[in-house]
């Protein structure tokens, strides 16, 4: 039986959801990609049924025990001015809250679920210089129209292989 691992770049806002089959420890392959992006005109309450529904989706498709392990993006609080600003607006509550439902969904299923912090899988690189990492180190994930949250979500993967290393200087052009 195929084995899988998750990855997940959670949020209210869009959450980014890859599934890999795991060929080796140390070479993972996407099979599966979504931004669950809901309406912004919809409470909480519904956004986080809607991201909940397309992992319980995942979790039926995929046949729950064959999924190992499910990695998602930590929340964490930045003392930094963009930190307290998303602290003041609610996003970090949000954030926690998209991550909280996300982990029940996959505990309900008896998935083992890790959380990464930030800084330990992406150090201070932005959005864009992760993924001129991840397509270095993986040319052929040019050719699979990975957007958005998805990317993070391929990038903490790649990290959990041993590919992706936020200190390790790699030939990408910035």
């Amino acid at each position: 039986m195929s084995k899988y691992a998750v990855t997940l770049d959670p949020g209210i806002d869009g959450t980014g959801i890859v599934v890999w089959k795991v060929e080796r420890k140390d070479y993972w392959v996407p099979v599966e990609w979504s931004n669950v992006n809901p309406d912004p005109r919809i409470g909480d309450a519904a956004r986080l049924e809607l991201i909940t529904n397309r992992v319980i989706d995942v979790i039926l498709e995929y046949g729950g025990m064959s999924i190992e392990t499910v990695y998602c993006e930590k929340p964490r609080f930045e003392d930094s001015a963009r930190g307290r600003v998303a602290s003041r607006d609610e996003s970090l509550t949000k954030l926690a809250m998209a991550t909280g439902a996300l982990a029940g969904a996959f505990f309900a299923s008896g998935i083992d679920f890790e959380l990464l912090p930030v800084v330990e899988w992406k150090g201070q690189l932005s959005k864009k210089m992760v993924w001129k990492r991840c397509l270095a180190a993986r040319p052929e994930l040019a050719d699979m129209q990975i957007t958005s949250h998805c990317q993070d979500a391929i990038g903490i993967g790649l990290y959990k292989q041993g590919t992706l290393h936020p200190k390790q200087k790699r030939n990408c052009k910035r």
